[in-house]
């Protein structure tokens, strides 16, 4: 069963660290270790008493937090300091060394680019993944997946990025979970783990930075000749997870490009031919997905190449899409 976004804030993210590393997920395990944890906060008022459930809260992660890390077979690290520079600087230091790392952080200061986004609690403690710093601007890029809309559905794939001063306000100094020494290898590692750093690549907001998510995409496809020459029943079970990073990859640099046009000065017209652009891209894109799960079931090397190639066209097309769309606009911008 692929993760689902939701029940709360640490599920949601472990459930993004285990599909970013293509661990196998048993989700009602995670749910069952997760659920509730909010309890000793949720609707609390008294500050003093706060502190004391935070406290017990903290300890609560942790507890999580190793007993999940030990079921993927990946290392966690419980990292304790109170002192905000060190603090900061372990959290780069991490980061640099490509560890993904949960933080806590009070909710408050999280705002949103895109309405109506919103947290289920305000002024609480809060699970986000840290995915890139910028020491010259300042400011620290985090990644939320436990964000809802107005109907109380999930909004995936949304980041953040606060000021040094703003963020070390508002964490939780004396814990950060860093995962570390991936055990695990099979054969879509290289895939998942190049799609891990996706959507820190697209909210570069930059040409530059859409054109490395669409490597991440051809990567994937080309990691399917790895399939050549493994039994029926592992060609199934591989061509599903890529299926699940496809689908993923796909739909959010279409997501990003509607986003940027929304922002954007182009003329209605030009942005109503890009939305339709976009809506045969998906079509092309549905056909495609259709050839991936019919070639799952199939013994035959010349089916993945056909299916390898069909799949390079269309990360071809989404390029072209996103340099017709934002590449120029970005260069025009930066003249």
């Amino acid at each position: 069963m692929a993760p689902q976004t939701g029940y709360n804030c640490l599920f949601s993210n472990l459930c993004d660290l285990s599909k970013f590393y293509g661990c196998a997920l048993k989700e009602y395990e995670i749910f069952f270790l997760a659920n509730g944890l909010f309890c000793y906060y949720v609707n609390e008022k008294d500050r003093q008493t706060k502190e004391i459930h935070k406290n017990i809260i903290i300890n609560d992660y942790q507890s999580i937090v190793k007993n999940y890390a030990k079921e993927i077979n990946v290392q966690v690290i419980v990292k304790e300091n109170t002192k905000a520079l060190t603090y900061l600087i372990g959290l780069k230091e991490a980061i640099c060394k490509d560890n993904p790392v949960i933080i806590l952080i009070n909710s408050k200061c999280l705002t949103y680019q895109t309405p109506p986004a919103y947290l289920t609690e305000v002024d609480a403690m809060h699970a986000v993944i840290v995915y890139g710093f910028d020491d010259e601007k300042k400011e620290i890029y985090l990644y939320d997946s436990y964000v809802y809309d107005q109907m109380q559905n999930p909004i995936p794939y949304y980041t953040v990025k606060l000021s040094y001063n703003v963020f070390l306000e508002n964490v939780y100094l004396y814990s950060r979970f860093d995962f570390s020494h991936y055990k695990k290898l099979d054969k879509t590692y290289k895939a998942n783990r190049v799609l891990s750093r996706l959507h820190c690549f697209i909210k570069d907001n930059s040409h530059k930075g859409l054109t490395k998510g669409i490597e991440a995409f051809r990567n994937c496809i080309m990691d399917i000749k790895l399939l050549k020459g493994i039994n029926r029943e592992e060609a199934k079970k591989e061509f599903n997870e890529l299926f699940y990073l496809f689908k993923v990859q796909f739909s959010f640099v279409n997501h990003y490009i509607l986003e940027y046009m929304h922002d954007s000065d182009m003329e209605d017209t030009l942005k109503k031919m890009i939305i339709n652009r976009i809506k045969i891209l998906i079509k092309d894109w549905d056909k495609y997905l259709m050839k991936m799960l019919v070639g799952s079931y199939m013994d035959n090397n010349r089916v993945i190449d056909r299916i390898i190639e069909s799949g390079l066209q269309l990360a071809n097309k989404q390029q072209d899409l996103i340099t017709e769309v934002i590449g120029s606009q970005y260069e025009r911008i930066n003249r």
